[in-house]
């Protein structure tokens, strides 16, 4: 009799477990929302989230135009995540100051004379920037890419913005994963 208790008990105690501990709901996925402003309908954000209007369909052959045709000059930079736009920031030196209309892209600030001047190339909306590397460098400079958001050109003058993921440390209070640097360049018209 005491074994049949025993027996009981346990098996009791074993479908009770197995009702009470299982989780037959699927867990759902970690999901980082966007929070913060977002380009889209000819709009894009700048600095603290303002959005303004911007040329984000615009074509090849206008891209195409716009460099080589035209001296760019780096004007500022802000970051954002996911969630916050940062204001303007002065972000060290590893970031390009002029796009030349000879395909080429300078690091003006760039601590080594051979990192100065790089060479681009351009794929859809993609800037490639590729370093030129001397044989008998140790200096090793990765290629860099930046998507170019919004192209504006009204009667020679023109502001381009460009985004490129933040690869330098983190910096406190952005997610280091979802950081982005976004870089706004002007050209006045040629002389």
């Amino acid at each position: 009799m005491n074994k049949l208790f025993i027996s009981f008990v346990l098996l009791s105690f074993s479908v009770s477990l197995m009702a009470c501990g299982g989780n037959d709901e699927p867990i759902p996925e970690k999901t980082d929302e966007i929070t913060r402003v977002q380009d889209g309908n000819g709009k894009v954000f700048l600095e603290n989230g303002v959005l303004v209007a911007a040329n984000i369909d615009f074509t090849a052959a206008e891209l195409n135009e716009a460099l080589t045709e035209h001296e760019w000059y780096f004007d500022y930079r802000f970051i954002y995540d996911n969630h916050k736009v940062s204001p303007k920031m002065d972000l060290s030196n590893n970031y390009p100051t002029n796009i030349h209309v000879d395909g080429t892209i300078e690091y003006r600030n760039f601590q080594v004379e051979e990192g100065k001047i790089r060479d681009y190339s351009i794929k859809g909306k993609e800037m490639t920037v590729i370093a030129r590397h001397n044989v008998y460098s140790s200096l090793y400079i990765p290629n860099s890419t930046f998507v170019i958001i919004a192209l504006d050109m009204i009667n020679g003058e023109g502001r381009m913005i460009m985004d490129k993921p933040l690869s330098a440390e983190p910096i406190e209070g952005y997610d280091a994963n979802s950081t982005y640097v976004r870089s706004i360049w002007r050209t006045t018209p040629n002389n």
